[in-house]
């Protein structure tokens, strides 16, 4: 028996698509491309949107949009033509490697790479430092090779951040025929 006040589910697509404004702006650097889509929901810092799915967590709407229009999950990374991080309009958007994304961003004076890169001899000092570390060491090394505390402790564990599992093994699994509940 239903409530008298429960949602009905929608499909996904019909709930997406009524949340795009395809009056955007027009990229000034390739007005070719026509108007962006915007996403109307709540950006991220970085300025992209998502969404969580049931099932799956949060997926950003570029990647989204690429399943709803291609019917398959991008297995590389989705890039702007229009530099939009919002946009999800499928003309605006291409599949990338990791390497040709950072190149775009380069090339587009978008890339402000890493804040601070040690020399080996300050990294061997560091990683010293850090394991005769006491109370109070970590703001000290912070401040003194202008890095992060989280970068302190990178350097000084080497690096040994736990592996994660690849959203693109979750998402290969949902096809256009059975996507899960938003």
């Amino acid at each position: 028996m239903k409530r008298p006040f429960q949602k009905r589910k929608r499909p996904i697509p019909e709930r997406f698509w009524e949340k795009v404004n395809k009056n955007g702006p027009i990229p000034p650097h390739a007005p070719e491309l026509g108007p962006c889509w915007i996403m109307c929901v709540a950006p991220t810092s970085a300025g992209y949107t998502q969404l969580k799915i049931k099932g799956v967590g949060r997926v950003g709407c570029h990647r989204l949009v690429w399943f709803l229009t291609y019917g398959v999950w991008p297995t590389l990374h989705i890039m702007h033509k229009c530099d939009n991080p919002p946009c999800v309009n499928p003309a605006h958007l291409q599949q990338g490697t990791h390497i040709e994304n950072v190149r775009d961003m380069v090339q587009k004076g978008r890339y402000k790479g890493p804040k601070k890169v040690l020399a080996e001899e300050q990294e061997n000092e560091l990683k010293r430092l850090y394991l005769a570390r006491k109370r109070g060491t970590l703001t000290f090394l912070a401040k003194k090779y202008g890095i992060s505390i989280a970068t302190v402790h990178r350097y000084g564990e080497g690096d040994k951040r736990p592996k994660t599992v690849s959203p693109v093994q979750i998402w290969t699994k949902i096809t256009l025929d059975k996507l899960p509940e938003w």
